[in-house]
């Protein structure tokens, strides 16, 4: 299990005169690694979906606050009563519980790592707040599926593995540890926008968010961020 995968072995699962690579979340850092020392051409569009349809509030909770079950659950509840549309909020399974209990007033559905088809079904049935865990991929919620994402936390590489540890000592490693957390972030923002025509808005309350994102955003089609709400 090398921390970095061997040029050689990329090239041998890549062996054609030509390969076509398709992601909404494939950054230029990545191209590059596919690439493997070839010739490569790295094109980006936009995202089809308007402007306007795709917006995601930069909605800070109190940098010393940031993990904080309370703050979280406070600032989850605000934005789900000023806007009660069927919304998912991507948390951990740690945090999960937490949050379910400080938030029971509105009864949101929490999964597990077994149950998580039936909970979208009712997610899907009676709409409300899903507290969702390990949905960043995978999870379709087109249209009034889902018109509401928020994202409490970002999800960084956990340095508390080894491969990780190894991975961020590598002289590339600080970019790759930035890519990673704003490419799953952008998977975690895509469960609810998932056609041309359709719109979901979104928050983040991670306030590294603000100091992360401009660091990493030529990496991937441009956002609809709404630094300041009105």
């Amino acid at each position: 299990t090398p921390v970095r995968v061997p040029h050689n072995l990329i090239k041998a699962v890549t062996g054609a005169r030509k390969v076509v690579g398709l992601s909404g979340t494939l950054s230029r850092y990545d191209a590059e690694q596919l690439a493997a020392g070839r010739s490569f051409s790295y094109i980006q569009r936009g995202y089809l979906t308007p402007k306007e349809n795709r917006p995601v509030y930069y909605n800070p909770v109190d940098p010393d606050l940031r993990k904080d079950p309370q703050t979280l659950a406070d600032k989850i509840l605000e934005i789900y009563s000023a806007n009660p549309v069927p919304t998912l909020v991507h948390v951990t399974y740690e945090m999960q519980g937490v949050l379910a209990q400080l938030l029971g007033k509105i009864r949101p559905l929490v999964n597990n790592t077994t149950n998580k088809a039936a909970v979208k079904e009712k997610f899907l049935r009676y709409g409300g707040v899903w507290l969702a865990s390990g949905c960043a991929e995978g999870v379709d919620l087109p249209y009034d599926a889902c018109r509401q994402v928020i994202i409490p936390v970002l999800m960084y590489p956990d340095r508390g593995q080894l491969f990780v540890q190894k991975r961020v000592g590598l002289p590339d490693g600080d970019l790759w540890y930035k890519v990673r957390t704003i490419q799953n972030t952008i998977q975690r923002l895509g469960r609810g926008l998932r056609a041309e025509d359709d719109w979901c808005v979104s928050h983040i309350l991670d306030p590294t968010f603000s100091r992360l994102y401009p660091q990493v955003q030529d990496q991937f089609a441009s956002m609809n961020i709404i630094w300041e709400k009105k």
